[in-house]
């Protein structure tokens, strides 16, 4: 680790090649500051508008990095850093108006935490291919979750309330499955440690 603080992330901070998308990734810092005080009655387009363009950058900037031969171990950080504090900033907004919402951001801090210990543990973590799918039941319910808030009519106001709360469910079920997995990971971690330091 000392190393990499030293010498490795110089180099990512320097490469001109993955500045692009690591600004891509960043930008993610500033949803949970925009959306919220969007989200008031008559901004529906607009705060779907703006969520999409958030969500998009989460898309594109891996894709970014690998076309511009930009990949660093500082940009996949950066993108769950940023993708982590995205989501919990924007549940802790919604939980203000919809107090179910304090559910999912408890098993988000929950996923940080077990993924921390493996990190702990072996300085590297790699995202499950359930965190991945994860993420887009989740952004669904808080794009629809905000959208909640932004409109008072009675037929939209409901559509919008059935796939919040579908996605909600959904997103539930994939946060407890990959605290699982994570849980399993470090336990394996822990064991083959284990098992190296008494041989």
């Amino acid at each position: 680790m000392k190393q990499y603080l030293s010498k490795t992330l110089v180099e990512d901070i320097t490469n001109i090649r993955a500045l692009p998308a690591n600004i891509l990734s960043l930008s993610r810092l500033a949803a949970p500051l925009v959306i919220p005080p969007l989200a008031v009655p008559g901004n529906l387009i607009l705060v779907l508008i703006v969520s999409a363009a958030f969500l998009l950058t989460d898309l594109l900037d891996g894709k970014l990095a690998r076309l511009l031969n930009g990949k660093t171990e500082l940009g996949a950080k950066l993108d769950q850093f940023t993708d982590k504090v995205c989501s919990l900033g924007l549940l802790l907004g919604l939980t203000f108006h919809m107090p179910i919402m304090l559910i999912p951001f408890v098993l988000e801090f929950c996923i940080i935490f077990t993924n921390y210990r493996i990190v702990k543990t072996i300085k590297y973590s790699e995202s499950t291919w359930n965190g991945k799918l994860k993420m887009w039941p989740l952004s669904i319910m808080i794009i629809t979750g905000y959208g909640i808030l932004t409109t008072s009519h009675s037929i939209l106001n409901i559509i919008l309330q059935i796939v919040t709360y579908a996605c909600l469910i959904v997103s539930i079920i994939f946060e407890i499955i990959n605290i699982k997995e994570y849980n399993d990971n470090y336990k394996k971690i822990a064991k083959t440690n284990k098992e190296q330091l008494s041989k």
